[in-house]
Order: structure tokens, then sequence, then C-alpha cells
């Protein structure tokens, strides 16, 4: 028999530790408490699902509460993308995430559920019975959020899956960084990268708010000894260009980039540190590459995005109906900024399926640092 708390105190939640690396000693660090902590936004609050067997700790579920200026909404949001969502046993992570989501919506609070997971995961299959047992409202929409570059056995044969254009680039941008004695550093440490990512703040095209660089370095430096930091500086000691994520399994993802494209805007930075990151972790034998949030070009046009979907999950309450109908209808006279978050809060169920994913794919802001300057 499953029990289940939600646990919604930083404190409470980082205490779970000794008790996770008891139950699974091979935890990676993105699964950690501290990893979801660092990676929330001013405006969403932690809502971790313990669930327990007999006393003992089944695993947990990570989820979180929309909010604004600190006053929760209760609409939960929660991505299963990279499996790290539910930590359990792979013969209980049914049972856990089944009691997980009936404790959420057991708490009259909680209207509704924005969850994001793998057409072919588990997690389809609960998330649909669970709909059906507490019959909510539900809708379906495809999402692309994280890309996949595969990673072949060496370099040459990597560069030969690219475009001729592209293939050229890379060459030629490479070897122009390396005539300019422009050195490329596989491990930084984390007060480099943190020095590093601050003097380039200012630097790229696109600036970057020293909130999201602050949370997106505490997010990174919980991936600890599995951390990937890497960065290219000029023979004078500036630094041109940095890129920072985590190590999982046979795998590497980038979650943060900044380049000085303002003072170096014919150099292709960004290209060239990712060139070099490649043939690093080829060397390294890693598998696959992946960009928290989407690749942007050129790499975009070679990466393969993860087929995953939204489920939208809401209690037929006819308040909640009616708030989700006024904020749809509000979409078109807000800014884009607060229409793109509006659209997954407010959007209506559809007559479809997990399996039916013919639409446009729906934009999901879930407040994490996203990819391109890449915070």
């Amino acid at each position: 028999m499953y029990s289940a708390t939600i646990l919604a105190r930083p404190a409470e939640i980082l205490q779970l530790n000794d008790a996770l690396l008891r139950a699974f000693p091979a935890l990676e660090s993105a699964s950690m408490p501290g990893f979801f902590l660092a990676s929330l936004g001013r405006e969403w609050l932690p809502r971790v699902v313990v669930v327990s067997r007999g006393g003992e700790l089944a695993g947990i579920v990570y989820a979180k509460e929309r909010a604004i200026l600190g006053w929760p909404l209760g609409l939960i949001y929660a991505d299963a993308s990279f499996n790290n969502m539910v930590v359990a046993a792979p013969a209980e992570r049914e049972a856990v995430l089944r009691t997980a989501i009936h404790r959420l919506f057991a708490c009259r609070r909680i209207q509704g559920a924005r969850i994001v997971v793998p057409l072919d995961g588990f997690q389809a299959a609960v998330l649909t019975e669970a709909i059906s047992s507490m019959r909510l409202e539900a809708g379906f929409a495809p999402v692309e959020r994280h890309a996949c570059l595969k990673l072949p056995a060496c370099y040459e044969e990597f560069l030969e899956t690219l475009g001729g254009k592209t293939r050229k680039n890379f060459r030629y941008y490479v070897r122009k960084s390396q005539m300019e004695g422009h050195r490329y550093f596989e491990r930084l440490s984390m007060a480099e990268l943190r020095d590093a990512a601050w003097r380039l703040r200012r630097k790229c095209s696109i600036a970057t708010s020293s909130s999201a660089l602050t949370r997106a370095l505490t997010w990174l430096a919980e991936s600890g000894e599995r951390i990937l930091a890497v960065g290219l500086r000029h023979p004078d000691g500036r630094w041109l260009s940095v890129a920072a994520g985590w190590y999982g399994p046979a795998s590497a993802t980038v979650a943060l980039q900044l380049n000085d494209d303002q003072s170096f805007p014919r150099y292709s930075l960004s290209v060239v540190l990712r060139a070099q990151l490649i043939q690093s972790l080829i060397r390294q034998k890693v598998e696959s590459l992946w960009f928290w949030a989407g690749a942007s070009e050129p790499l975009a046009r070679y990466a393969t995005y993860l087929r995953t979907t939204a489920v939208y999950m809401d209690r037929p309450a006819p308040v909640w109906k009616a708030i989700r109908y006024l904020a749809l209808k509000a979409i078109p006279l807000l800014p884009k900024r607060l229409a793109g978050d509006i659209v997954w809060v407010s959007r209506t169920a559809e007559p479809a399926s997990i399996s039916q994913q013919e639409r446009d794919p729906t934009p999901i802001d879930d407040g994490q640092p996203k990819n391109g300057r890449q915070v």
C-alpha cells in the first residue's frame, strides 16, 4: 500500500538527500533535490511528492506550482523529458507516479497540472489512467523543447553528416581561431566558469539579466563532479566564449553558452566552441550531445527533438473553466512574453490522445534557463 506526502519547503526537500542515496546509490546529480530546487525561478514554488510503501521510501516525484508574486495559482507543472521527474526503482515507477498524481489532486487547492512526458515512456500510460479514474478534463499537444545531436565514433565522421556549407564553416572558423592563438579549455572549475560567464554577460549580442545568470550558475553548480564546463580564451587572457551543462550516462547536456560576439562578430565563436566541444566529447566516447530547450543554428538543422507531449489535466470545476476561458481570450491583448506564458495555463482540453500528435508543437514556458544565448 502506497502513501504520499507533499513537501513544499526547500529545507525539508533537501533533507531527502541521504534517504535517496541510501535507496538509490547510483542516482545521478540531475535527479537530486538540490539540482531541482536550483532550477526554480521566482515564479515557481516546489511541490515534491514523497511516496512511501510500508513506511519505507518508495520514490519521489518532482513538480512545481505556478505563482504570481509568491501567491500559488493551483497549477502544477512537471517535466519527465529526461526521465528524472520520477525517482524510483524501475518496478515501482508507475505506482510512485500514480500515487503522486492522486495525492496532488487530493489537494482541493490544486486545479490543474501540465506534465511533459516522452511519447514512449511509462508516464503516458499512468497519466491516461489517472485522467480516466479521476474524471479530469484532458488535453494533449506535442511539445518540442530539448534537442539531441548524435555523436559518431570520430570527428571527421561527424563533419560528414553536416551540409557542405556548414562543414566548411566548422573547419574554417576553427582553423581561424587556432591561427589567432585562441585556446580551448576542456575543463573549467566552477570559479573559472563563474568568472567567464560574468565577464561575458554584457558582451553577447543579446544581453542576459544578472538574476537569470545567477540562477543558471547556481543550477549548474549542483551538477557537482558531473558538471560540463568549457571555454575559449584569447591570447591576452580575455574570455571569448563559455559553455556549461552536465554529463549523464553516455551523454552530455549544454544548458548555458555565452559568447563575446560584440567584440568578435566575424569569428563565429559559438560555432568554434561547439566544434571543439564536440571533438572532446567524441574523444571521451560520449554518444549524444543534448541542447537544453533546443539547439541554435547551424546545429539545429542536424539535431532531433525529443518526442514529448504535454498532458493538460484540469478539474471540471465551473470557476476554473471560466478562469481558463478568460485567460485564453486575453492572450491577443498581452505582450508576447506574457502571452506565451498564458498559453499553457489556459489551454482548453481537446478530444485527442497522447498518441495523436499531428498538431503544431505547443510552447511551454517552465521558467528554466533556455538555450540560445543560453540562459
